[in-house]
């Protein structure tokens, strides 16, 4: 949808699509290079815990 926005959308909505577009991909690699070795190790901390 954002794509779509940005490449077919008018001169005055296509910086806010790409603002928007530039938030999306960061939020994604966020949560996938970041987030998720968060949780693993909060996970394996709390399995060493238990032990």
């Amino acid at each position: 949808m954002l794509l779509a926005l940005f490449l077919l959308g008018g001169g005055v909505i296509r910086p806010f699509a790409f603002a928007l577009l530039v938030g999306f991909f960061s939020g994604v690699y966020s949560t996938i290079f970041i987030a998720s070795p968060v949780v693993l190790f909060w996970e394996k901390r709390a399995v060493a815990k238990k032990q």
